[in-house]
């Protein structure tokens, strides 16, 4: 039914709209209560604002009307593993919950606001793919399922430790910025967590993807043994491979962090944002000929 695709296409787009309008208007609202003086100060520093957080809940309605939709088209209630739509819905449902809980707790409001636009990127990504190569997953064996069900948690993970890097990088910037100016000179852009607190996020979420990514990875293999291909002939397969192996082998290196505080900081911020990249590189690469 290519109408109904299309317009389920169509909705994911949308939902990957109104979480980017929730990212500018609380961008805004927050930079606002920021600049103001204000005996609240502290409180409305991580307040995105009405508008924002209604954005925010019309994308999540969005997103669960869609998963909603296609289960009762399928005829039954699964994961949504089926296919790309559904594994992008899924990345960006674990999100949106990250950032209900993040939301709640008073240190991490602000972070949470960060995982918005790669929510976002996410569901047009997982959009572009789905319009690319529309064709369910082929589960051959048990390892096909735990792969590719550890593969999207896992980069639901690595997503949140992007996101928590990209925040540390402007709460870096802000600091230096106001160690130049002075205490009265300085101005931020936007009220963030500490250092530290943003660092325990990123580890938090890396030491939960790491594992994740690794049992993707044995798993591929095994399902490659199973129905093995020649990789030299196959760009997909040897750019996945290539882009999968880097980016876990970052990963490997930030799990490393806690022995080697010389390398933490902004050297690991960027090293999160890279290997998220690869990563989600690496599964578009993997389904992007197919």
């Amino acid at each position: 039914m290519p109408n109904d695709f299309h317009l389920q296409i169509l909705i994911m787009i949308l939902t990957a709209l109104f979480f980017l309008a929730a990212f500018f208007v609380g961008f805004r609202q927050m930079h606002a209560a920021t600049v103001t003086p204000s005996p609240a100060r502290s409180q409305l520093d991580s307040s995105m604002g009405l508008p924002a957080r209604l954005l925010l809940l019309l994308g999540i309605l969005a997103a669960l009307s869609l998963v909603v939709w296609r289960a009762f088209h399928s005829g039954r209630i699964t994961l949504p593993l089926s296919n790309h739509m559904d594994s992008f819905l899924l990345l960006a449902l674990l999100l949106a919950i990250l950032i209900i809980y993040c939301r709640a707790t008073r240190n991490l409001r602000a972070l949470a606001f960060f995982l918005l636009p790669v929510s976002s990127a996410l569901l047009l990504v997982g959009a572009i793919l789905s319009f690319i190569s529309p064709l369910d997953y082929s589960y051959h064996s048990i390892w096909s399922f735990v792969h590719i069900a550890s593969i999207v948690v896992g980069t639901a993970c690595t997503a949140g430790a992007c996101a928590g890097a990209i925040t540390f990088l402007i709460a870096s910037t802000q600091l230096k910025r106001k160690g130049r100016a002075g205490a009265e000179g300085s101005r931020r852009w936007i009220g963030l967590p500490s250092l530290a607190s943003i660092e325990r996020f990123n580890r938090t979420f890396i030491f939960i993807g790491f594992p994740l990514l690794t049992i993707g990875i044995i798993t591929g293999i095994l399902r490659f043994a199973q129905h093995p291909l020649s990789i030299t002939n196959n760009w997909s397969l040897a750019s996945k491979t290539t882009l999968a192996f880097a980016a876990w082998f970052i990963y490997l290196l930030l799990v490393q962090l806690p022995f080697t505080p010389s390398f933490r900081g902004q050297r690991a911020a960027w090293l999160s944002i890279l290997g998220f990249t690869l990563f989600l590189a690496a599964y578009v690469a993997a389904n992007w000929m197919n």
